[in-house]
């Protein structure tokens, strides 16, 4: 049996393509449980950068996306910030691995104008996990 187009257009390849994903062995079952795991999201933001709350549903659980014009990106649910300390999503310089706290200004999804900055060990254990 021939296939019409390439390989990769085949629907399940998503999986192959995503990065945490890539290059895993066993059942595509098992990798969709992978990715289906809830996450929380945050952005990497450059200063004087407009931010925009969306609240999405997305089956049970709600989210809170971020929209900008910089990237979003995704960090596994079991890195927790204290939040004590950041009463927004983590924000860092897009492209750069700051070995100093960065200080940006949010706001947050009350609508609080807020100057966060981000502490040395936290800014650090983020750049591991991306």
């Amino acid at each position: 049996m021939s296939h019409e187009g390439p390989e990769s257009l085949k629907p399940y390849d998503a999986f192959d393509l995503d990065p945490r994903t890539r290059g895993m062995r066993g059942p595509r079952s098992a990798r969709r449980q992978l990715l289906s795991r809830v996450e929380l999201f945050f952005l990497y933001l450059r200063p004087r950068e407009t931010v925009h709350w969306v609240t999405l549903t997305w089956g049970f659980n709600p989210l809170v996306l971020v929209i900008t014009d910089a990237a979003l990106i995704t960090v596994p649910a079991d890195f927790t910030l204290p939040l004590e300390r950041y009463p927004g999503p983590l924000t860092v310089q897009r492209g750069r691995r700051w070995l100093t706290g960065w200080r940006t200004r949010i706001r947050d999804h009350n609508g609080r104008l807020l100057t966060l900055t981000v502490k040395e060990e936290d800014l650090a254990e983020l750049a591991r996990l991306t």
